[in-house]
């Protein structure tokens, strides 16, 4: 109230009133931790507009709950304003980094064979398809394809974040070998050998042969020989 008096002495009051709103409460995310390249969802209530910052990372920053995708650790404030007052808040969002993966390369291999694999970078492993495989979780199982496969390592280290990578193990079929069938000579006679499917040729023993490193050598053996190819 205020009692306002002229030079004449004469009095007079009035008033202004003056109304106090309660700032608003807030309710919001917790603090949170997550992986890189991973979102979290934030939430605030207690107004009727919302402004978050800093903006970076986040799909909408005056929305009451916006989709948080941060490549570092960010503390997120959010102010929030009803009927002119004003209140802020804040959230943060801890980001833990993920594997840096080192493995195997691409290999290719003739089948049957048995090809030993790798990856470090973490904690536990998980390879995928288990198949041909001497143990999916294991950082360098021993892999045995029948046919070309691409193996994918998940790597988690000890944040509990995860990467996944792949190896590719092509698998090359054996050679179809058509060759002579075996026969009877007579000492100091000779016989044509011969065999096909690849695109070389090692026979043994030498010995007797013309050249052990064709497909179709001469064999001139002095005692019954089973030659190999």
């Amino acid at each position: 109230y205020v009692t306002v008096t002229n030079a004449a002495g004469c009095s007079k009051k009035d008033s202004v009133n003056i109304a106090v709103n309660s700032l608003p409460i807030i309710t919001k995310s917790n603090d949170t931790t997550i992986c890189l390249n991973s979102q979290a969802m934030l939430f605030a209530s207690g107004g009727t507009s919302y402004a978050w910052s800093p903006s970076v990372g986040l799909s909408n920053p005056n929305s009451a709950t916006p989709v948080a995708q941060p490549l570092t650790t960010t503390k997120y404030y959010v102010t929030v304003s009803n009927g002119g007052c004003a209140k802020k808040d804040s959230v943060n969002i801890i980001v833990n980094s993920l594997p840096v993966i080192t493995k195997s390369n691409d290999t290719s291999v003739c089948i049957n064979s048995h090809v030993p694999m790798f990856a470090s970078g973490g904690t536990t492993y998980l390879w995928s398809p288990s198949a041909g495989l001497s143990n999916p979780n294991l950082p360098g199982p021993v892999a045995t394809p029948l046919t070309s496969t691409k193996y994918y390592v998940t790597v988690t280290n000890a944040t509990g974040c995860s990467k996944k990578d792949s190896v590719l193990i092509t698998v090359n079929n054996l050679p179809v070998i058509v060759k002579s069938k075996d026969t009877s000579i007579c000492l100091n006679a000779q016989t044509t050998l011969s065999a096909s499917g690849g695109s070389s040729y090692t026979w043994s023993p030498s010995t007797g042969l013309s050249n052990p490193n064709i497909s179709k050598p001469v064999a001139s053996p002095l005692v019954s020989t089973k030659y190999y190819v």
